[in-house]
């Protein structure tokens, strides 16, 4: 009974993370996974707009991807489609839209997030530290106290959280000690279902 309790628990763990919604609603233009192509597109503040210039994108250090840049325009919207965000961090976006006179324009400044998942992370730090720890601590009671099937489950978890690590990185970070972690957990996990399973196979 214990045990299908704490298999319940694993599986809940599993789909909270899977649908926790980390949002992005403080930018602009919301978020977006590193290194896709961003849509930028916003409705002009005044009546007959028909030329809006990009006059810079910034990179998270400051430092500028391009400039003045025109948008396409259709009717009374823009869009610019930006391609540069293996960077990861804030952008800001830096322009004027005109209706063809320069008593008409009118200026615009607004940002988007590139994080190596797509999703600011930042409203659920502490579910996603739960989430690593509950799963590291689940895999190792059931390892220590000779648990096999609940040892073979969290060794099977640590596997897929190392490898959505790998490809979304923890929280919004993604650099050599988040890829170091990634393929340790990966390690550990398959060495501990590995070997649960040979026992409960009285192999060893």
């Amino acid at each position: 009974m214990v045990n299908n309790k704490l298999l319940i628990f694993i599986l809940g763990l599993f789909l909270i993370t899977l649908i926790s919604a980390e949002g992005c609603s403080d930018y602009t233009w919301g978020c977006v996974k590193q290194g896709d192509t961003i849509n930028l597109v916003m409705v002009c503040p005044l009546t007959g707009c028909n030329l809006t210039n990009i006059t810079k994108i910034t990179y998270p250090n400051s430092t500028i991807s391009l400039s003045n840049t025109l948008a396409t325009h259709e009717g009374n919207t823009w869009s610019y489609q930006f391609v540069n965000t293996e960077d990861i961090g804030v952008y800001s976006v830096y322009g004027y839209s005109t209706n063809g006179t320069s008593a008409s324009d009118t200026y615009f400044i607004g940002d988007f997030f590139s994080t190596p998942s797509g999703r600011s992370g930042l409203d659920n730090i502490w579910l996603n530290i739960f989430f690593i720890t509950a799963i590291y601590l689940i895999t190792f009671v059931g390892f220590f106290g000779r648990n096999e099937i609940i040892t073979i489950f969290g060794g099977m978890f640590m596997m897929f959280l190392g490898i959505y690590l790998i490809n979304n990185g923890i929280i919004i970070y993604r650099d050599d000690l988040t890829l170091y972690f990634s393929y340790m957990t990966i390690s550990l996990g398959f060495l501990f279902s590995t070997w649960s399973g040979l026992s409960l196979m009285d192999v060893i």
